[in-house]
């Protein structure tokens, strides 16, 4: 089986962002290390700020994800795939809406004074290299043509969707069977008009597997969670533009699920409808491009957590297709570990999002603690022999250069931003995952600076209480990996029940932090 994920617009990049983190936090079903999680992005609006941070984290994970971490580990056992190229346009760069209809076709036809009636000259005229705009009406009407009309055979040619149909027939014919799931807002433009598009594009394209349920399609459709209110003077700077109104989003939302329900899904054998009561108010109004780049919430954890759901529900057409689920939090001012769903695996085991995630959020503060630190002093050549003996111990034979190491590090201080964004109060209400008290981030032009406030919080960083100290880690890390002693140290580390291999180099000092930071 094969895992893919398309994002759709902005909202879409931000939930692929949460996931690629749970990826790499080991809480994919994966159990048995059979599969890939192919990743796609679907925007006409390809300098989104959002979808450019995304592919930013994706290929830096992608550059250190090879390192050698063993079996029998949760950590990095799901590798991850990009698309080639990531992102599909629905347009060319400088067209409007009259020149992907091919207005001027039918300029003087019936169809065309309907079609001048259904829209205005500025919704026509806009250039499109910024998206939709937060109206679906445009965004419907290019992908009905791109898409729809031309029964998909032009779509079909275009690259991206050539590797993709590849990659999902290669997992069908292979593994036996294919899970596609789609994320984007149904409140904006590009999420609202393609996630029903995309989907019927992709039932078209897998007609055959989708009926024997072979390839299944699930999407996680977000409601209104956040909202803007430009000032006076950018709406005057934009009023020759179209742009989104957060006024609106309630309007489209009640639009688009009176469509979701009239058509019976509109093409999903799963649908994840999530939203927020709270309106997270976005820092900066931004048209689009590069400017548009919203941060994280906790509704984009909930998305990629309803991803994780679809992914194990392998058998749900069998039952008759009738499960309906739930989730909500119990209380009103907070979201706690108590309100986030367990994940079950491919052993249909169930597995605890907090145990996983707890354990793994240790490893990047540990990292970025004690270990980043120490690198930067032992490449200047200030580390002496009788300092860290865990260093001299792993690091010894190890360039300290390498590129693995650098987009790890890279990727521990994404984690870290990320995680504090999410955890960002909202109204009334806090998420409390994990304590703000530990840490503080600081982001200034995408150089991010992460402290550590209080070591003494590392053992309880989830409002719970454990022996895992900064120092327990220290002592495992500096057993020494020679010798019978170190043989005797590295058993220790070994997966109880498997006995395996703990992983090589940089990878297997990655896995030793790793298991010292789990709670048993």
């Amino acid at each position: 089986m094969g895992y893919y994920f398309i994002s759709i617009g902005g909202s879409g990049a931000r939930v692929l962002e949460a996931l690629t983190h749970l990826n790499v936090a080991g809480l994919f079903p994966n159990e048995e290390r059979k599969c890939n999680l192919y990743t796609m992005a679907i925007d006409p609006d390809t300098g989104n700020g959002n979808l450019n941070q995304t592919k930013k984290l994706l290929n830096c994970v992608n550059n250190f994800q090879n390192v050698d971490v063993g079996v029998g580990t949760s950590l990095l056992k799901t590798p991850l795939k990009l698309a080639d190229p990531f992102c599909w346009s629905p347009v060319i760069q400088g067209e409007n809406l009259d020149t992907v209809i091919g207005f001027a076709n039918f300029r003087n036809s019936p169809i065309g004074k309907l079609y001048s009636s259904l829209y205005t000259k500025k919704e026509r005229d806009e250039n499109l290299d910024l998206g939709f705009r937060g109206r679906p009406s445009i965004g419907a009407a290019v992908l009905a043509k791109k898409a729809v009309l031309d029964d998909f055979t032009s779509v079909q040619r275009e690259q991206s969707w050539r590797n993709l149909i590849r990659e999902v027939n290669s997992d069908v014919a292979t593994h036996g069977s294919a899970q596609i799931f789609l994320a984007g807002s149904i409140f904006g433009g590009t999420g609202a008009s393609g996630l029903p598009t995309i989907a019927r594009l992709l039932r078209k394209a897998f007609k055959q597997n989708c009926h024997n349920g072979t390839v299944r399609i699930g999407g996680a459709l977000l409601l209104p969670y956040f909202s803007f209110d430009p000032t006076d003077t950018e709406i005057q700077n934009q009023r020759e533009k179209l742009f989104a109104y957060s006024d609106h989003f309630l309007t489209n939302t009640k639009a688009a699920l009176r469509y979701y329900a009239n058509t019976g899904g509109s093409g999903y054998d799963s649908i994840y409808f999530i939203g927020d009561e709270y309106m997270t108010p976005t820092r900066n109004f931004s048209v689009g491009a590069s400017t548009q780049c919203n941060d994280a919430n906790i509704v984009d954890f909930f998305a990629a957590l309803a991803a994780l759901h679809f992914y194990h529900e392998k058998n749900y057409a069998d039952n008759g297709g009738n499960e309906l689920y739930y989730i909500a939090h119990q209380n009103r001012e907070k979201i706690q570990w108590i309100d986030l769903p367990d994940i079950k695996m491919d052993n249909d085991i169930t597995m605890s999002v907090q145990k996983l995630f707890v354990q793994f959020t240790r490893l990047i503060f540990f990292y970025l603690r004690m270990v980043k630190p120490t690198l930067e002093k032992a490449k200047l050549g200030n580390l002496s022999r009788n300092e860290c003996a865990w260093y001299w111990n792993h690091f010894e034979n190890i360039d300290l250069r390498s590129n693995s190491i650098i987009n790890f590090e890279n990727y521990a201080e994404m984690f870290a931003r990320w995680l504090n964004q999410i955890e960002s109060p909202v109204g009334g209400r806090s998420v409390e995952l994990i304590k703000r008290d530990f840490f503080r981030v600081e982001d200034n032009n995408n150089t991010i600076n992460v402290t550590i406030n209080d070591t003494n919080l590392f053992s309880s960083l989830d409002y719970g209480t454990s022996n895992v100290t900064i120092d327990s880690v220290i002592n495992n890390l500096s057993r020494s990996n020679r010798g019978l002693i170190g043989k005797i140290g590295s058993y220790l580390f070994r997966n109880k029940q498997n006995n395996q291999k703990l992983g090589e180099g940089f990878g297997r000092f990655l896995r030793l932090i790793y298991d010292s930071c789990g709670v048993s």
